[in-house]
C-alpha cells in the first residue's frame, strides 16, 4: 500500500509541475514584454484563455487515464496473491471523473484567466498611450486645456494618475485571482484523486476476497446456482446407463414404466437396485439439498438435464444426479421435458 501510495503523490506532483509550466508559458510573453507598449498589446493579443483551459483539460485525462491503469496493476497483483482470474470488473476504469470531480474549480480558473485577458489589454492601451513623444505631447498640451488638472499631477492625484491607478489595481487583482483559482484547482484535484484512491482501493480488495469466497464456496458445495452443466459427458452418461439397464434388466431388478400407456409400474420380484430410473428436466428446475424446501436450494438447471434417479422413497421426492454430476433432490411434480 505504501507504495502504491508513493507512486500517487509521485504523479500527482508531476502532474502539478506539468500544469505550471503550461500556465507559466502562457504568461512568458507578457513578462518578456516589460513596459514597451507595443509588445504588451502583443503579449494580451497573443494570450489564449481556450489554450490554456485545453492544456489544463488534456492533462487532466491523462491523470484520469494513469489512474485507471494503476487501479488494473493493483487488482491483477492482489487477484495473482489471491490466486484468482483478473476481470475489468474488479478495477476502476470510470472514464471522465477526475474533470468531474474539480469541474467547478476548472471553470473559477478560466474566468480568472478571461478578468486576466481584458485587464491586460486595459493595461497595454494605457501605456501606449501615455508613452514615447505622443504620449507626452497628449499629457502636456492637457495641462494647458485643463490647468486645474496639471496641478492636481504635481499631487500624483491627476486624472492621468487616477486612470494609472485603476488599471494597475485591476491587473495586480486579476493576477492574484489567476493564483488563488491555480492554487484551489490543484488543491481539489490533489483531494479528489487520494480520496479516491483510498476508498476504491478498499473496495477492489473486498471485490476479490468476495470473489475467492464464493470459488471456495463452489467447490465445496460441488455446484451452484448457475453453474453450468457439462454437457461434454453426457455421451459417456448414456453409454454407462445403457450398460446398467441391461444389468438391471438380466437380473429382474428394474421397475419398467411406460411413458406413453398411462399403465402403472410394474413391479418385478427382485433384489432392488439402486438405479430406479431415468428422467429429464427441464430448464430451470431447481434441485434442492433434502427432501423439503427447509434444507435449502442446490442449484437451478440452466438448461434440460438427464438425470438419474436413486431414491424415490420419500413421498412427492425423487433424489437424482444429473449427468454432469449434480446430486440432489426434486419435487416429483417437476416439469419434465
Amino acid at each position: 500500500m505504501t507504495e502504491s501510495n508513493d507512486k500517487v503523490r509521485e504523479y500527482l506532483d508531476k502532474t502539478f509541475e506539468n500544469l505550471n509550466d503550461q500556465i507559466g508559458k502562457a504568461f512568458q510573453p507578457w513578462i518578456d514584454a516589460g513596459e514597451k507598449a507595443d509588445k504588451l498589446l502583443d503579449a494580451a493579443q497573443g494570450f489564449s484563455t481556450t489554450g490554456v483551459m485545453a492544456g489544463i483539460r488534456a492533462t487532466l485525462s491523462e491523470l484520469n487515464s494513469w489512474y485507471g491503469k494503476q487501479m488494473d496493476e493493483f487488482a491483477i497483483a492482489h487477484c495473482k496473491k489471491m490466486k484468482i482470474t483478473f476481470n475489468a470488473r474488479l478495477s476502476d476504469r470510470e472514464q471522465g471523473w477526475v474533470m468531474t470531480a474539480v469541474q467547478s474549480e476548472v471553470a473559477a480558473m478560466n474566468s480568472a484567466l478571461l478578468e486576466f485577458k481584458d485587464a491586460t489589454f486595459a493595461y497595454a492601451e494605457y501605456v501606449k498611450k501615455h508613452s514615447g513623444v505622443t504620449g507626452i505631447l497628449k499629457d502636456f498640451i492637457r495641462g494647458f486645456d485643463d490647468p486645474i488638472d496639471g496641478i492636481k499631477g504635481l499631487f500624483g492625484a491627476s486624472s492621468v494618475d487616477r486612470e494609472s491607478d485603476h488599471v494597475v489595481k485591476s491587473l495586480n487583482k486579476s493576477t492574484t485571482k489567476v493564483d488563488e483559482s491555480q492554487e484551489a484547482l490543484f488543491y481539489a484535484i490533489d483531494e479528489a484523486v487520494v480520496n479516491r484512491w483510498n476508498i476504491k482501493i478498499d473496495e477492489i480488495i473486498n471485490k476479490i476476497e468476495q470473489v475467492k469466497e464464493e470459488g471456495e464456496k463452489m467447490q465445496r458445495g460441488g455446484s451452484i446456482i448457475g453453474t453450468q452443466p457439462n454437457t461434454h459427458q453426457r455421451p459417456l452418461f448414456a453409454i454407462i446407463f445403457v450398460v446398467l439397464l441391461l444389468v438391471a434388466i438380466s437380473i429382474g431388478g428394474f421397475a419398467l414404466v411406460s411413458q406413453y400407456s398411462g399403465k402403472k409400474t410394474i413391479e418385478i420380484s427382485a433384489p432392488a437396485s439402486p438405479l430406479i430410473g431415468m428422467i429429464n428436466l427441464s430448464k430451470n428446475t431447481r434441485v434442492w439439498k433434502g427432501p423439503s424446501t427447509e434444507f435449502g436450494g442446490r442449484a437451478v438447471l440452466e438448461e434440460d438435464t438427464n438425470a438419474i434417479v436413486l431414491d424415490k422413497s420419500v413421498p412427492g421426492w425423487s433424489k437424482i444426479r444429473t449427468d454432469f454430476g449434480l446430486e440432489g433432490w426434486v419435487k416429483n411434480d417437476t416439469k419434465r421435458k
